[in-house]
């Protein structure tokens, strides 16, 4: 899905990885190539060390890398496509509740230019407060179909965080 916009202080590339406990999967993103984002959507990586959104999934802490293509701590792949989108500098932000990674937030120019503190700030503020949103109504979409008698909607609440950033990025006017 391409349809959200980071914060016009940002206004950069983005992309919203959801994390299920053993990969990430792109649930938006926002400014890339359509080569891009099928490469992100098709793409289902585990944490590891060869990219900023994987070394994030995997320590669980805020990343913010000066130029990913030069820096030789990282591999991303497949390498070509990195370099026809020109990620450069890129900022890697976790979405953690009670130190369990939920989701992880990428967000990158075409060229090295690294980001102000100011704007590593809001990305990490905006984080953390759409983890307390999507916490808070996960549990309650939950409950209300276990009340139904829907185990099958209660199930499938376990994946309802996605529904819930993709609305609190639009409630913010990060969505179009």
């Amino acid at each position: 899905m391409r349809f959200f916009r980071t914060p016009r202080v940002c206004a950069r590339r983005t992309s919203l990885f959801l994390y299920d406990r053993e990969v990430l999967s792109t649930a938006a993103s926002h400014g890339t190539t359509d080569e891009v984002a099928e490469h992100l959507e098709r793409s289902r990586p585990g944490p590891s060390r060869e990219t900023t959104t994987r070394l994030t999934a995997l320590e669980r802490r805020t990343l913010h890398v000066a130029d990913l293509l030069s820096d030789p701590g990282f591999s991303p792949k497949p390498r070509e496509l990195y370099e026809k989108e020109n990620v450069r500098t890129v900022l890697s932000v976790p979405m953690l509740f009670e130190d369990k990674l939920i989701d992880a937030i990428i967000t990158w120019p075409r060229e090295v230019r690294p980001f102000t503190a100011k704007q590593v700030a809001l990305v990490k503020t905006f984080a953390d407060q759409a983890v307390i949103a999507i916490e808070k109504c996960t549990p309650v979409q939950r409950a209300l179909a276990e009340a139904r008698g829907d185990r099958a909607a209660a199930a499938r609440t376990l994946g309802l965080h996605e529904k819930y950033s993709l609305r609190l990025l639009k409630s913010l006017g990060i969505n179009e």
